[in-house]
């Protein structure tokens, strides 16, 4: 799915084909099924040793952040 301007949309792109399309480091891959634009992060909430990006968004609010990406986010929104 796509969430863009306050709609979901069908994406038919498999994650990986969105993540070789979409400019890094302005969109970075915070879980297996999650690709976001770092510039719509409006919070960072950490969760033991996971977390959550809370989005700039009417259709999502919150995107789930892996264990092995929390460190590279957190680098790259300089928390």
């Amino acid at each position: 799915m796509l969430y863009a301007r306050g709609k979901k949309l069908f994406c038919p792109w498999s994650i990986n084909k969105s993540a070789a399309n979409f400019p890094a480091p302005m969109f970075f891959q915070t879980h297996r099924s999650y690709l976001v634009n770092t510039q719509k992060i409006s919070a960072f909430e950490r969760r033991k040793d996971t977390g959550v990006c809370i989005i700039q968004n009417q259709a999502i609010e919150s995107v789930p952040v892996s264990r092995s990406k929390v460190g590279a986010l957190r680098d790259l929104l300089d928390l």
